[in-house]
């Protein structure tokens, strides 16, 4: 609400104000679709910044034939239909490529093939990123010895990595679900001696991991789609805030919703003068490297509807207990 306040007191675009409505998806799927229902029954012109609980499922079909777009959905996880769907535009990338660029991260570090473990759960997050591994590893020719399967909210460090350990894997994927199972196995890792890299998705990683004893810490990786914003890139953000009085409560959900009324005002603005729901999809697909300052670059194309398909490595500074960067914003490779 303050970024579309800031942006009407500037006298919107082209004298267009905008007019946000709210409706409330109560964070499950049916009620998700019934509000997007109730949103497109007032004749709503997009759709911004909406949460998505199940990934986007319930609402594919719904906004693709009554033609309404969504800019800047958060879902977990993000699922993509071959061809997309021409009204999503989501801003980050999948699970499945963030883990590919995890294995292209571990084969330049190797220098070799290496051997591979993986754990993973029962969940859609984790079957996504699963997916990644399995192509990126195939690319590389690189070998899964060793895996094991655990159903979310009954994780078992100790059947985990011993079900790894005689098969002795160089690199483990830790791919579940649930904050705090990775730092639990982790740990167990060390205490069954098990001497491996562990990599593993920094958005269900949990906060423990940064507090892993200095001896695994050395050792363990993660991937996150964007690397936090700077004080700098996200000083508009911040000023939005405090001018429109909107206390900062869920950090990730706001910089979404900011960055879903940044893109929509500039998509708006290259519509012209006279914007229907066509020009809208046009205008989406026409912009390159945007920059709101607090997602990473976005861009569009014609059946490119993930502006960011890069992710970051980083690694755990055991002393300051805190994420550090090791490897900036970059694209998992593709086969030759």
């Amino acid at each position: 609400l303050a970024s579309f306040d800031d942006i009407n007191s500037q006298g919107g675009v082209y004298g267009r104000r905008f007019e946000l409505v709210v409706e409330d998806s109560k964070g499950e799927p049916a009620e998700t679709l019934a509000a997007t229902k109730r949103l497109v029954d007032q004749d709503a012109f997009a759709i911004v910044g909406s949460y998505l609980p199940d990934g986007g499922a319930s609402i594919d079909d719904y906004v693709r034939v009554n033609e309404v777009t969504v800019v800047g959905p958060m879902a977990l996880p993000l699922r993509m239909s071959s061809p997309p769907n021409p009204y999503l535009f989501y801003f980050t990338t999948t699970f499945s490529d963030q883990t590919r660029s995890l294995v292209d991260f571990v084969r330049s570090r190797t220098g070799k093939d290496a051997k591979i473990g993986v754990v993973y759960s029962d969940t859609d997050i984790s079957r996504n990123a699963l997916s990644g591994l399995r192509i990126q590893a195939a690319m590389y020719s690189m070998e899964i010895v060793a895996e094991h399967s655990y159903k979310t909210g009954a994780f078992a460090a100790d059947k985990a990595v011993a079900s790894l350990i005689e098969n002795a894997p160089d690199t483990v994927f830790f791919l579940g679900s649930a904050a705090g199972d990775m730092d639990v196995f982790a740990r167990e890792m060390e205490r069954a001696e098990l001497d491996a890299t562990l990599v593993g998705l920094g958005v269900t990683a949990g906060t423990g991991v940064q507090n892993l004893p200095s001896g695994i810490a050395s050792r363990t990786f993660l991937t996150l789609p964007a690397a936090p914003p700077t004080a700098d890139e996200s000083a508009r953000f911040v000023d939005v805030m405090k001018r429109g009085g909107a206390p900062i409560r869920n950090a990730a959900m706001q910089l979404n919703a900011y960055a879903a009324s940044r893109v929509i005002f500039e998509a708006v603005k290259l519509s012209g003068k006279q914007p229907d729901r066509t020009t809208l999809v046009g205008a989406l697909e026409s912009i390159r490297d945007l920059r709101t300052g607090v997602v990473p670059p976005l861009s569009f194309g014609p059946n490119i509807r993930v502006g960011s398909s890069s992710s970051i490595i980083v690694g755990i500074d055991p002393a300051k207990h805190q994420l550090i960067p090791i490897r900036g914003l970059s694209a998992p490779k593709e086969k030759p």
